[in-house]
């Protein structure tokens, strides 16, 4: 049951984060300031340990 309410309200929380953010970037935006970035996540890059290994996927 505890368990149950604390689910609940992190998803009250998380909604009302949402909401906080957008309704600065309009106060933002009023004022005449930019909104707040959406920055998006970076694409995970192979790890090639060596130059050889990097050099050897390079060619076809």
């Amino acid at each position: 049951m505890l368990f149950s309410i604390i689910e609940q309200q992190n998803e009250e929380i998380e909604f009302l984060k949402a909401e906080n953010q957008k309704l600065r970037d309009e106060i933002n935006l009023l004022k005449g300031e930019k909104a707040k970035p959406k920055i998006r996540g970076s694409k995970k890059n192979e790890d090639i340990s060596s130059e050889k290994e990097r050099r050897k996927r390079k060619l076809p």
